[in-house]
């Protein structure tokens, strides 16, 4: 199994080079209080296109600011540490 904290670090530095060599128009935000971070690309008005993290989305702010996310082609990435009993 992966380490989710790892996959977590290994996709954000996937985005950083594409963002680095010009292959992709994003902003990318790293969270400071957790293990995630968010990619925005400039044509969303609000809200951010991707999220990567170790936890659980927070469902109650999807609706935050009058964003529709059912409207939206945002995608949220979510990596679990399973353990075993």
């Amino acid at each position: 199994m992966i380490n989710p904290q790892y996959a977590v670090n290994c996709l954000h530095l996937g985005f950083d080079r594409y963002k680095r060599y010009c292959k992709l128009p994003i902003t990318i935000k790293v969270s400071k209080s957790t293990v995630s971070f968010y990619v925005k690309k400039p044509s969303t008005p609000k809200g951010y296109d991707a999220r990567v993290s170790d936890h659980h989305p927070n469902l109650q702010h999807y609706t935050d600011n009058g964003d529709e996310p059912w409207l939206n082609d945002n995608v949220s990435i979510e990596f679990r540490q399973l353990y075993r009993i």
